[in-house]
């Protein structure tokens, strides 16, 4: 099992994190960067995946809390994906 973890404050900019996803992921160049992107991205995972998302603050608004929810999005719908959310301190 492929194992991804993202800590929040890796990233200071949603394109920061697209690029490291992207990486991690192996996705083609061509990946669009918005979060719309990334989710169908995600549907086409046939590789066991494991994401384990620190979150140091949980604000709704933010642009790092709804990437999160776009990958538990993503692991509703592909069983291939495993996402777990932690309070990071």
């Amino acid at each position: 099992m492929r194992e991804i973890t993202i800590d929040e404050h890796d990233f200071n900019r949603p394109s920061e994190f697209m690029a490291q996803m992207k990486k991690a992921l192996s996705l083609p160049e061509w990946t669009g960067s918005s979060l719309a992107a990334f989710r169908d991205c995600l549907g086409d995972i046939s590789e066991p995946t494991q994401f384990t998302v620190l979150q140091h603050n949980v604000v709704p608004e933010t642009w790092f809390s709804k990437a999160a929810i776009t990958l538990m999005r993503a692991a509703m719908e592909n069983e291939s994906l495993k996402v777990f959310i932690r309070r990071a301190r």
